[in-house]
């Protein structure tokens, strides 16, 4: 896909899964309210649970009062769960005697965990659709009150915030370490390319070293364009990756959608997102343009595809390789002509002097 951006939410970093881990100790917070809904409902047993129905699993989150097995598994099949029909009408479930209650009253819960009467209310994943419940369970006949289920929907929204803010703390972690590995990849290349006294040539060649590196990528070039044509003048292809696909029409229609965008063209899996030729891997490139004017192409390549699509900050280092490519291929550029000029200049004073030494 073309390159583009979005500012990351917390379910991009987050899921609903990373909470259903039974060897992983209970979150302090969830128990507090497992406690708090067993003293103020005087039940012998309250949950928060997890339903996942193409597990056919429902996990808890926290629980008080479970007897062995289910409080060392942590979870059950749906067949003992009344919470999955909570999660998918997404409201409120009263039974006050699940014997013959109909939704309820063949579930095996109610003889094997001695569920009688339940009360839960849904619990809303960060993305805002219900996740699972909170419940309170009692092992006889028992009429809740309205009281009782707006006591329990508030106590309900508590675990909707604890489980947003872990969302939330998710998300943060993951762009503090996107941002120290922006700014490793960053440095990386301008270290790489600034190092002083290195020869035109290997200048550019550890720019693109440094940044295949940096970008996870095998191989990369910097081609010069101009008159039609796209002329290969720097690269780092050590494993020959890009020798063996300059023949392929495809892999030049890479190029070709660089130059006709003008803008970052990026690829995860060419093998599904491109090419009908068979070309597989991932591919990034973007233009080198000065004073509005396109110079050539920056592009990366690796047979393989990404595990992760190309984000904002990967983009930006394409955009630094771009910005110090562009700047020393001018200067590049000036230095070739002035050479150019220079042996022209000493083949002219040589023509010049020939006569002189014949006579």
């Amino acid at each position: 896909m073309n390159a583009s951006s979005k500012s990351p939410a917390a379910t991009d970093f987050f899921t609903i899964d990373a909470l259903c881990q039974p060897e992983q100790e209970t979150p302090g917070a969830f128990d507090a309210l497992t406690r708090l809904a067993m003293r103020l409902f005087k039940v012998p047993v309250a949950l928060i649970s997890i339903v996942q129905e193409e597990r056919d699993r429902q996990y808890f989150l926290s629980h008080q009062g479970l007897g062995e097995p289910w409080r060392g598994q942590r979870q059950t099949p749906l067949s003992h769960s009344f919470c999955q029909h909570v999660k998918r009408e997404g409201k409120p479930l009263m039974v006050s005697d699940a014997r013959v209650h109909p939704l309820v009253a063949d579930n095996r819960a109610v003889d094997e965990l001695n569920v009688i009467a339940y009360l839960g209310v849904p619990i809303i994943a960060p993305e805002g659709s219900p996740a699972g419940a909170l419940c309170v369970i009692e092992n006889q006949v028992r009429e809740w009150t309205e009281t009782e289920l707006e006591t329990l929907k508030d106590l309900a929204h508590c675990v909707n915030d604890e489980i947003l803010l872990r969302a939330m703390l998710a998300l943060n972690e993951t762009q503090l370490k996107r941002s120290l590995r922006y700014n490793a990849m960053r440095e990386s290349i301008a270290m790489a390319f600034m190092s002083p006294d290195l020869p035109v040539h290997t200048r550019f060649e550890e720019l693109l070293r440094a940044s295949c590196k940096a970008l996870g990528m095998k191989a990369g070039r910097i081609c010069k364009t101009g008159c039609g044509q796209v002329e290969p003048i720097f690269d780092h292809d050590e494993q020959g990756h890009i020798a063996a696909l300059e023949r392929r029409t495809d892999f030049k229609a890479l190029t070709s959608e660089v130059i006709r965008e003008c803008r970052h063209v990026a690829f995860d899996d060419l093998g599904k997102s491109h090419t009908p030729d068979g070309l597989c891997g991932s591919y990034a490139g973007t233009p080198l343009i000065l004073n509005g004017v396109l110079h050539g192409v920056v592009e990366f390549f690796s047979d393989e595809p990404r595990s992760q699509t190309w984000s904002e900050e990967e983009f930006s280092i394409l955009s630094i390789v771009s910005m110090f490519a562009t700047a020393h291929l001018s200067v590049f550029g000036q230095i070739k002509n002035l050479k150019q000029s220079e042996e022209a200049l000493l083949h002219y004073i040589a023509q010049q002097r020939q006569p002189v030494a014949a006579s």
